[in-house]
């Protein structure tokens, strides 16, 4: 693939998150919320890369090199279709892991996924070469497919390990721990 065809395949991830970004929320409640949000968006990830991968080996389909520009427009349409799957899965991951935690740690959590971000970023770059340079863009396509089908695989079983596990009863507040000992025998002695 030609190098010029980066940037475009690039352009059109991002114009592709834009896009999602704007109705996300519709998105989100149409999919029937968070949670099965994430997990249409990583079946849709390794399908997706799982098709990319096909399209570019030449032991499957092959079609990549076969296209004109030498695959840089089925690159770039299958990353943009990507892209409307990759956005909603971060944002939402995001907006699930910083309501889990008090507002006094929110700021905590965002750097600290903001870091991983950053080391992802580092890392990242060096693998994929690495892999593009022994299997090229289908052995990338290969790697991505199994790293979200991998995903997609853990988040069921701990969703049905969650739902498996039988209901734990709400933690007594100070309040409500307070109130019980106002109406024990002892305290209701000690007031007479």
């Amino acid at each position: 693939m030609p190098t010029s065809g980066l940037s475009t395949s690039r352009s059109a991830s991002f114009f592709g998150a834009a896009l999602v970004g704007l109705k996300l929320d519709a998105i989100t409640s149409r999919l029937g919320g968070e949670l099965r949000t994430i997990v249409a968006c990583l079946k849709m990830m390794c399908t997706g890369y799982f098709v990319m991968g096909a399209a570019f080996e030449p032991l499957a389909l092959g079609l990549g090199r076969q296209t004109a520009g030498g695959g840089v427009w089925l690159y770039s349409a299958l990353s943009l279709a990507l892209a409307l799957f990759q956005f909603p899965l971060a944002t939402t991951v995001t907006a699930l892991s910083t309501s889990a935690v008090p507002p006094s740690l929110k700021g905590t959590l965002v750097g600290t996924e903001h870091a991983i971000f950053a080391l992802a970023s580092l890392i990242g770059p060096v693998c994929g070469v690495f892999v593009l340079e022994r299997a090229g863009l289908a052995g990338c396509a290969a790697v991505a497919s199994t790293s979200y089908g991998g995903l997609y695989v853990a988040w069921r079983l701990r969703v049905a390990e969650a739902r498996a596990r039988p209901p734990s009863p709400p933690e007594p507040s100070a309040a409500s721990e307070l109130l019980a000992a106002r109406r024990s025998p002892r305290f209701i002695a000690k007031k007479k």
